[in-house]
């Protein structure tokens, strides 16, 4: 919140947080990716899709429809594992 005024910070926590995640995660995954997926721009995405519905539940008032953080991961990984559309094997 404080990075426009503070820019330094944002660039503190990217580098040492987000892009050493990023690097760590995507080297494991490098192997097990197809040629024209990038692994890099995978987890940022994946990291991004439950940092912004953890975020969006916890600072916006729906306690009423908020997900548990299990079930968030959970179901995170299964989409980035498998994908979210069936596909028929025959096509």
């Amino acid at each position: 919140a404080e990075t426009p005024n503070f820019p330094e910070i944002g660039e503190f926590f990217f580098r040492q947080v987000v892009e050493k995640v990023t690097e760590s995660l995507s080297k494991i995954l490098k192997p097990y990716a197809s040629s024209d997926i990038d692994p890099v721009l995978s987890i940022r995405l994946f990291i991004g899709a439950i940092w912004s519905l953890v975020f969006l539940q916890e600072m916006l008032p729906l306690k009423d429809r908020k997900y548990d953080d299990k079930a968030i991961i959970r179901n995170a990984i299964k989409i980035f594992q498998h994908g979210f559309l069936k596909y028929d094997n025959n096509s």
